[in-house]
């Protein structure tokens, strides 16, 4: 067993004898005045705290020495900086995940998967030519439009027969059209458009009031949903400003009764009469753009 304790080695008689005489701690390393007093002031010493801590340190490294380090392999280095050196080239076809729904709140569960399920991107061949982050930006921003386009198409598709077919006197026909129509060269689509627009639509406006703006046919819901398609695909105008907008709309369209499909197709009377018509043919009809 070790012992730990340090007697006055190195210590002159001439050095005790000094009132100024000093002793080296060995445990602590530090220099310790020991006067007259000799041993017993260096007992104070060894009786300290600090001592008694150093002490308990150095028992622990004899119990348990430390094991030498290791050097790591060179290897592993310089693989990781090979592949820094080169980034990695993409795969032949791309599949990116779908964007999140239109709202959290937005469709059912069996509403929500009709739409995620008819959701795919097209397979586009990458070449590392510098151009894959623009590819993959249109990608993504294609998905999030067509995405939002799918959910609006399948709400409206949705609607029961107590809806009132719209006219020109409803506060919806305005979206029916092309909106390159109002615009003037120069002006910019979501200012002189898309801003003013959910003010129409009953954005900031109760439940209750917005139900009475919705309506079937190109007066209505199919006309405006040809509006917001023209705006996201020709326009440009941005998906995460125009879905804010857009989810008040949505969310009243969802407590309406949902009307029973048949081969994809709302099943009933007016439904049947306005379907057989192919300009109003617009449920689960959706279309895919190539990038």
């Amino acid at each position: 067993m070790m012992v730990l304790r340090l007697k006055l080695n190195g210590c002159s008689e001439a050095q005790v004898a000094n009132a100024n005489a000093t002793c080296h701690c060995e445990i602590c390393g530090l220099t310790v005045k020991v006067g007259t007093g000799r041993d017993q002031n260096f007992a104070s010493h060894e009786s300290s705290k600090a001592h008694q801590k150093q002490v308990q340190t150095a028992a622990l490294k004899v119990q348990a020495p430390e094991e030498p380090l290791r050097k790591k392999p060179l290897w592993p280095t310089k693989m990781l900086d090979l592949f820094r050196r080169k980034s990695p080239s993409l795969p032949a076809t791309l599949h990116l995940l779908v964007p999140p729904p239109l709202s959290t709140s937005l469709l059912s569960a069996d509403s929500a998967s009709l739409v995620l399920s008819s959701v795919s991107l097209p397979r586009v061949t990458v070449n590392d030519d510098g151009g894959t982050a623009a590819i993959i930006e249109k990608l993504v921003l294609n998905a999030a439009a067509e995405v939002m386009l799918q959910q609006l198409w399948l709400l409206t598709s949705r609607l029961p027969d107590t809806v009132p077919v719209g006219t020109p006197e409803d506060k919806l026909a305005c979206f029916q059209g092309n909106p390159h129509e109002s615009l003037q060269t120069g002006e910019d689509a979501w200012e002189t458009l898309v801003h003013p627009a959910p003010v129409l639509i009953g954005y900031n406006e109760q439940s209750p009031v917005i139900t009475q703006y919705v309506r079937w046919g190109k007066w209505g819901m199919y006309g405006f949903c040809q509006w917001v398609e023209v705006c996201l695909w020709e326009l440009k105008v941005s998906t995460e400003l125009l879905e804010a907008k857009l989810n008040c709309l949505c969310d009243v369209m969802q407590l309406f009764p949902v009307a029973t499909f048949v081969d994809g197709y709302p099943f009933g009377g007016r439904s049947r009469r306005i379907l057989a018509n192919p300009e109003y043919e617009i449920a689960c009809n959706f279309r895919f753009r190539e990038v």
